[in-house]
């Protein structure tokens, strides 16, 4: 009896021993070591380098698509209205404030070279004395009297503006009033043009200038010129032709468009028997308001956007030439006029603080 009972212990305590081996298998730490040499090594690490390089260039072709498209698709961004404007002009130093850019530093800004009263190219001034518009807009039965008169009345009531400044940027006294100003907005639509001081409805914003030359592909800053009556060439053929303002230009250049909404308009208006477009304030615009401008007017103008689409696929045209004012015959007496004198006190008092 005693020595069976001594094999049963020893069979419970081998069974026991066998469990708490088999535990300790199973619970316990398995050490897992690599062998990296150094050229595994270089290659881990050109891998890591390529896939951070990679999500980078993901990330930035990402935002760049998203600002594309806003672009295309957003027609205006507004920015918010001060809620106190007096206030806003009079901001302590240090606070971020807008730039105001004048015309005399167009060059340095935009590359664009001041236009203070519209160019001809004399390419085309030739045809320009046989454009005979008075008369035409008249006897032509063709053309839409509504739209001539439209076109009279506006004459009958700017021309004098169109007169009064080629005669001030002819003799040397044309000043720059600080009517407006350029801006810069945001990063989809860039600079815009300002309200220097508070304009009241009917009031000119100014004269689109810039180069009345053939119409090129690239029409961003361009404003059809043969406006109801075609201008023609020596064999009777019709000319496109534009006011550009891309390379030599003024305030107006900048102004952002707008189908609804907008501030103000452009208007055709006849001098020398030929076309002028001025903008005019729809409504009163506040200082350091906006200038939006209508695109359309009777689907004549040429549309912003699609201008933007044709430079993109690289068909604009690249013209150099010497420019001259309406009415002159030489180019050095055009760089005369244009040294006009300004009458803002300092560089200082031109940077205004304001949004």
């Amino acid at each position: 009896m005693r020595k069976r009972a001594t094999n049963s212990v020893d069979i419970r305590s081998a069974k026991k021993k066998n469990a708490v081996s088999s535990l300790n298998w199973l619970f316990e730490s398995k050490r897992i070591t690599f062998n990296i040499n150094p050229i595994t090594g270089v290659l881990l690490l050109l891998l890591v380098i390529y896939i951070f390089v990679t999500y980078e260039k993901h990330k930035e072709q990402t935002v760049c698509r998203v600002l594309n498209d806003c672009q295309e698709k957003i027609s205006w961004i507004s920015v918010p209205e001060p809620t106190n404007s007096t206030d806003y002009l009079h901001l302590d130093n240090g606070a971020f404030v807008y730039r105001h850019i004048y015309m005399d530093e167009f060059e340095q800004e935009f590359n664009v070279t001041p236009a203070y009263f519209p160019i001809i190219d004399p390419d085309i001034s030739r045809y320009l004395s046989k454009y005979n518009l008075s008369f035409r807009l008249r006897n032509d039965t063709e053309i839409d009297q509504s739209e001539v008169e439209s076109a009279l009345e506006s004459t009958a009531r700017y021309a004098h503006v169109v007169e009064e400044q080629k005669y001030q940027v002819g003799n040397g006294t044309f000043v720059d009033d600080g009517r407006v100003y350029v801006r810069w907005v945001n990063d989809i639509v860039r600079y815009g043009m300002f309200a220097g001081r508070k304009i009241e409805k009917g009031d000119v914003l100014g004269i689109y200038n810039g180069v009345i030359t053939k119409q090129g592909a690239d029409l961003e800053y361009a404003w059809q010129f043969n406006y109801l009556v075609e201008l023609l060439d020596d064999n009777g053929e019709k000319m496109s032709t534009c006011i550009d303002g891309k390379h030599h230009g003024n305030y107006l250049r900048f102004a952002n468009h707008r189908d609804d909404n907008q501030n103000g308009n452009p208007i055709y208006v006849i001098y020398d028997d030929i076309w002028y477009v001025l903008y005019v304030a729809l409504e009163e615009i506040m200082i350091i308001s906006e200038s939006l401008i209508k695109t359309i007017r009777n689907g004549t103008v040429l549309s912003v956007w699609i201008a933007k689409l044709v430079s993109m696929f690289g068909f604009s045209s690249l013209y150099r030439f010497s420019v001259y004012p309406v009415g002159s015959v030489k180019d050095d007496e055009y760089r005369d006029q244009i040294k006009i004198r300004s009458r803002r006190e300092s560089n200082s008092d031109r940077r205004i603080q304001s949004p």
